[in-house]
């Protein structure tokens, strides 16, 4: 069975991307073959071939991309700490002959096997995720509807041929121009909004998030002010047994910091 990944970064997140697709090899040993498409902003020849040396260690294809290429029509203006490549995600088109894909930011650590998600049915769905826990006012800031499901984006299935047939790409790009390249909630707010209606709501194990550390389902309930969220014994077969575990930039330190207090830091 054929594995398909997505990754993109600059230089800032290379040694992450690099122990994640380790994470990813060590953890998914049951495919027969693993595609790993890298789209990659300026990466420096020596950290190139530290990745490619990764992906012959474990007999894996990896495949560079450039960023300027393949998302030649992004217009966003640059304003906050995050890099633009996380708009890769929405520039999908070059793969012509996939038609399915997870993409993984290089924040993430993968640590079971992808075996079971790789063969879910996404019927008409378009992308893949788990929810977050946003008010009615929050989704409402992103333009999209107040009972409508809402996921990170920072671990997404992709179904590439539904995402060519509604011509996703296009919606994308226009959506960026019609915020004048300022994007509410940036890639996520728009992966949701031109997705609405089409999301699949996958189980918390596979994007598991510091909050969820922290907070049990009661407390995500009322801290977030929102009538419902995964169950309690969801939220913790996910701590006790992840799938991904995201090292999101919030209540805790992250693992290549000094002092990181992260409980998963070991990982």
């Amino acid at each position: 069975m054929n594995l398909n990944i997505m990754y993109s970064c600059n230089e800032n997140y290379v040694i992450q991307a690099g122990v994640s697709i380790i994470s990813l090899c060590e953890n998914n040993k049951d495919f027969s073959n693993i595609n790993i498409y890298f789209i990659e902003d300026h990466l420096s020849p020596k950290s190139k071939k530290q990745l490619e040396e990764i992906a012959e260690y474990y007999h894996r294809n990896l495949y560079f991309y450039e960023f300027d290429k393949v998302c030649k029509n992004l217009a966003v203006k640059k304003g906050d700490r995050h890099p633009n490549t996380i708009y890769s995600k929405l520039f999908l088109n070059f793969l012509e002959k996939v038609e399915k894909i997870l993409y993984i930011d290089c924040d993430c650590i993968i640590t079971n096997s992808f075996y079971n998600l790789w063969q879910t049915d996404m019927k008409e769905n378009i992308i893949g995720g788990v929810a977050m826990p946003y008010s009615n006012a929050i989704k409402d800031f992103a333009g999209v509807a107040k009972d409508s499901q809402f996921i990170c984006d920072g671990f997404v299935l992709i179904n590439l041929e539904k995402w060519r047939q509604y011509n996703m790409e296009e919606k994308c790009s226009n959506l960026i121009k019609e915020n004048d390249g300022n994007p509410h909630m940036l890639s996520e707010g728009i992966l949701n909004k031109v997705c609405c209606g089409k999301i699949l709501i996958l189980e918390p194990k596979y994007n598991l998030m510091p909050f969820m550390l922290l907070f049990n389902t009661k407390k995500i309930t009322k801290y977030f002010n929102i009538k419902q969220y995964y169950s309690e014994e969801k939220i913790r077969e996910a701590i006790t047994n992840p799938i991904v575990i995201h090292f999101i930039n919030e209540l805790f330190n992250r693992p290549w910091y000094k002092n990181c207090d992260h409980p998963l830091k070991a990982e």
